[in-house]
């Protein structure tokens, strides 16, 4: 995952395919959302790099999303994930999405078509991932277009924000057929 910079168009679908068939067979929700411990660099955490950790009755997985400026991706793994990294702060954002969404069902991924974005649904929330390298950003969502917070603002948006979907697209004609990285599949 750390080899990572960025995902094309093609890479985000993939992931979100896969994503969508192994977390709904699961039945998994939300337990909290943590800023990851890196095993490589003990008592380091990595701004904008979070880990939710969705539990079900059989297995726990693991969803890491990188908002990072020029390191914009996301992944899964089977497991319960990295400890949260001791004395890293938590983000506005990351408080609200784990105050928000815990506790609720993880109830499928969207991506729109050849865009860098995903849209991860929780019951009668979403969280959309913008993956676009220069700009990358996340919202929380409640219903079908209500800004609750964003990654780039300091906690709770303003009440009565609605949300841009045309956030979404990038400017410009995505390359037509980028090719999917062999470490992806």
């Amino acid at each position: 995952m750390s080899e990572w910079k960025h995902l094309n168009w093609r890479e985000v679908e993939f992931l979100a395919g896969s994503i969508q068939q192994n977390l709904l067979e699961a039945r998994l929700t939300l337990d909290r959302v943590v800023v990851p411990q890196l095993l490589r660099f003990p008592g380091v955490y990595v701004k904008s790099l979070y880990v939710l950790r969705l539990t079900g009755r059989k297995e726990d997985w693991a969803l890491w999303i990188s908002l990072r400026k020029q390191f914009t991706w996301f992944a899964i793994e089977k497991s319960k994930g990295p400890p949260a990294a001791t004395g890293a702060p938590q983000s506005a954002f990351a408080q609200l999405v784990s105050r928000r969404l815990q506790g609720k069902k993880f109830t499928g991924i969207e991506t729109p078509k050849q865009e860098r974005a995903a849209v991860l649904r929780f019951d009668d929330h979403a969280l959309v991932l913008r993956l676009i390298p220069t700009q990358p950003e996340g919202f929380l969502i409640a219903g079908r277009d209500q800004v609750l917070g964003s990654s780039r603002d300091s906690g709770e948006t303003k009440s009565g924000r609605i949300f841009d979907w045309g956030l979404l697209t990038q400017k410009g004609n995505p390359p037509p057929n980028p090719i999917i990285r062999e470490d992806l599949t």
